[in-house]
Order: structure tokens, then C-alpha cells, then sequence
């Protein structure tokens, strides 16, 4: 019985799934956080956090590449 879940849990499909929607997630994320810095502080107030201004503009390619990823697996990583 714990098998039938685990393979349900553990599927590529599932894996598919979950990586589609964090990419989705940090390409949402990511762009709406550097739209409300952009638009509530001045370029001299964004530079003195970079590490944040960086993290954000980062997540947007790496959602999209966690996204592509996720599209592409078709078939399962390990064969039972």
C-alpha cells in the first residue's frame, strides 16, 4: 500500500509539476518585488541592499529555467 503512495509521491510527473510551479512562482515573485522596488525607492536606496536587488533579478531566469526543466521531463529519472 505504502508503495502504491510512494510512486504516486515520487512520479516524474509529480516532480514535473512541482518544478513548473516554483518556476512559476519565482518568475512571479521575483518581477513583483523588483516592480514595487523600483517603484517606491530611488536608485541610491536600492543600491545600498544589492544582495536583495541581485536575489530578485536573479529569480526571474531562474524560474524560467526551473520551468523549461520541469516542461522536458517526460519520461522517469530512475527506472524501478
Amino acid at each position: 500500500m505504502a508503495n502504491k503512495y510512494e510512486s504516486a509521491l515520487f512520479s516524474y510527473k509529480t516532480l514535473r509539476l512541482i518544478m513548473i510551479l516554483v518556476g512559476s512562482l519565482l518568475i512571479a515573485l521575483g518581477g513583483a518585488f523588483v516592480a514595487f522596488m523600483i517603484s517606491n525607492f530611488s536608485i541610491a536606496e536600492i543600491m545600498e541592499s544589492p544582495r536583495d536587488t541581485i536575489f530578485a533579478l536573479l529569480a526571474i531566469p531562474a524560474g524560467i529555467y526551473i520551468s523549461i526543466t520541469g516542461k522536458k521531463l517526460k519520461k522517469p529519472i530512475l527506472e524501478e
